[in-house]
């Protein structure tokens, strides 16, 4: 029973700090809103130069992995291509890996109709799929020269001023690059928020996660992880950290880390992409068990560099460590709850009781002391608490 206790609290006691660190983020959210608000006051009575983008512009390759996108692989290329940016300086790049020839040749229309239009979208297809998207987007991005590869997946329709909006954070006021700037992550928004309450509750979740914790991580720490789609990289980052890899079912976010490692920040920008939300429960539940399973593979590949290799200051590192982490909380919890009632039963935890298996509330949040009365146990460790 002593095991059984210890091991009980142990999972408590990190569940417990896991909600610390997200409250954190949450109250920090709310000081960063604050001093925003602060900010645009001032801004407004003393107006600042705006953001300059060079001249010429930079070049930017819009890549769009697909793989036998049937019902949006039209829509996502004609998003793309709708996007506002110099024409001498714009690419589209359709990653299609798709296997049915109806799609392919789906695929090769909408293409062919926006380079009809004076839009440069390039079919890109590959004779084996190896590493699936991150495999396709290694493949692409070794066959553009741009300077910023801008990543949606086939259900994200981004806004015609999304560069516009986003590649500028590249820049200082001045015009001239911030160098250590990596990625620009984009906000997701969603189609079918309110189809049900299966995809509203999903919209609340994602709203949260990019509405408070990507706000704060962002200005706090210099971080944010890339959520695979609606966003904008620094092509020379993704070439030095050495490129897409498929060691991780979650390749956005472990590319992620190996940029931070390589010693760049990322950040995050409230700028809007509307995406469909999973609409079935099979389609949820696939979509967090790859995520989960992902993470739990990114700890194992980059969890010991971050704690002993990667140096940054110890509060920083402390919640990189979390960030990393946070998917750990699932099997606590689940450890939690199947431990309560047994700590209940033999009046371990939370209770107190006067016959075996009655009930009772109790302040006592640990396990009983060392010779503890124990009339009802017959035996250590079942005396009362």
């Amino acid at each position: 029973m002593l095991f059984l206790c210890i091991v009980a609290h142990a999972a408590y006691s990190l569940i417990v700090i896991f909600i610390l660190f997200g409250l954190i983020e949450r109250l920090g959210f709310c000081a960063v809103s604050v001093s925003r608000w602060f900010r645009a006051r001032e801004c407004r009575d003393e107006p600042g130069p705006a953001k300059a983008l060079p001249v010429p512009a930079p070049s930017v390759c819009v890549q769009l992995p697909m793989f036998n996108e049937r019902a949006v692989a039209t829509r996502s290329i004609a998003a793309a291509c709708s996007l506002r940016w110099p024409h001498e300086a714009f690419e589209v790049q359709v990653l299609d890996d798709s296997t049915e020839p109806d799609v392919v040749a789906m695929v090769d229309a909408a293409a062919a109709s926006w380079r009809a239009r004076g839009v440069r979208c390039e079919v890109i297809r590959r004779a084996w799929r190896g590493g699936y998207k991150a495999g396709a987007l290694e493949h692409g991005r070794k066959q553009t020269s741009a300077e910023f590869l801008a990543l949606f997946d086939a259900d994200f329709v981004p806004n015609d001023d999304f560069l516009l909006r986003t590649v500028p954070s590249f820049f200082g006021a001045d015009g001239e690059p911030l160098e250590d700037l990596a990625l620009v992550q984009g906000q997701w928004a969603h189609l079918n928020a309110l189809d049900s309450l299966l995809t509203l509750s999903q919209s609340l979740s994602l709203d949260d996660h990019h509405s408070s914790q990507m706000v704060w991580r962002s200005a706090m720490i210099g971080f944010v992880n890339f959520t695979g789609t609606a966003g904008v990289w620094r092509a020379a980052a993704i070439e030095r950290a050495g490129g897409w890899r498929a060691a991780s079912l979650v390749e956005d976010c472990e590319l992620s880390f190996r940029v931070l490692f390589a010693g760049y920040r990322t950040a995050f920008v409230e700028v809007p992409v509307p995406a469909e939300l999973p609409a079935s429960l099979a389609a949820y539940k696939a979509q967090q068990r790859r995520w989960t399973f992902g993470w739990a593979q990114l700890i194992r590949l980059h969890g010991a560099q971050l704690l002993f290799s990667y140096r940054c200051p110890v509060l920083k590192k402390v919640h990189l460590c979390y960030h990393m982490c946070l998917s750990v909380q699932w099997p606590l919890w689940m450890a939690w709850q199947l431990a309560v009632p047994w700590l209940a039963w033999y009046k371990l935890f939370f209770f107190k009781t006067d016959e075996p298996g009655a009930l009772a509330p109790h302040t006592r949040l640990w396990w009983p002391r060392a010779g503890a009365d124990s009339v009802h146990s017959g035996g250590p460790g079942r005396g009362t608490a």
